[in-house]
Parts: C-alpha cells; structure tokens; sequence
C-alpha cells in the first residue's frame, strides 16, 4: 500500500504542473491582445473615417493662415533686419519647420493609408 501523504504528494504537483500549464496559455493570449490593442494600424482600418478627419482637423490647426504666414515673410525680407534673430524668431521659425514637417508626414500617412484602401477595395 502507498502512503497518503504520497499520493497527495503526487495529486499537488499534477495539479501544479496543470495550473503552469494554464498560465503558459493564458499569458501567450494576453501578449496577442496587448499586441493587437497596440497596433495604430487596426484602429485606422477600422475607423478610417474619424482618422481621416482627425488628420485634417489638426492640419488646420498647425498650418499657419496664409495672411500670417505672408506677413511673418515680408517682415523677415525688409530692409531693418536686426543684426542677429532673437530668441522668438528662432522660436517662430522652428515651429514653422515642425508645422510644416507634421503636415507633410500627415499628408504621406494619409495617402499610404488611401492607397491601402482603394487597393483593398480592387481585391475584394
């Protein structure tokens, strides 16, 4: 005859090799959903629309108006230049840059994004 403290010995570590087992298939789903919560591009493809309209509503913001942006120029193009910028032309003109620079990546996303679409659409 074989002990019982053996037998429930044996019962604990079957148990425990089935909980680790568990947990193995439990974490590699939450890696899959943390993965697929954090991928930008499911959520584009799904809610197309709302992106498109986000991506103009914030061109509109960064992009200067054409009479500011107009003005800005001809002030930097007269003949009293000051001697050196100050720190808020420097300011002025790196904002210009990253303005122009979001606008151009935005434009180059959303035409991946479109291209994606209508090519999706043609296969299906």
């Amino acid at each position: 005859m074989v002990p019982t403290d053996a037998l429930q010995a044996d019962e604990i570590r079957e148990r425990m090799a089935m909980v680790r087992q568990r947990i193995d298939e439990q974490s590699d789903e939450v890696v899959a959903q943390v993965n697929a919560l954090s991928d930008w591009r499911s959520y584009v493809r799904r809610h197309p629309w709302v992106w498109v309209g986000a991506a103009a509503a914030l061109g509109y913001v960064l992009v200067p108006s054409r009479k500011k942006a107009d003005a800005e120029y001809s002030t930097l193009n007269t003949k009293e230049q000051p001697a050196a910028f100050t720190t808020d032309d420097l300011r002025s003109v790196l904002i210009g840059a990253t303005r122009r620079a979001a606008t151009a990546y935005a434009s180059r996303s959303l035409a991946g994004i479109a291209s994606s679409f209508m090519a999706a659409e043609d296969k299906g």
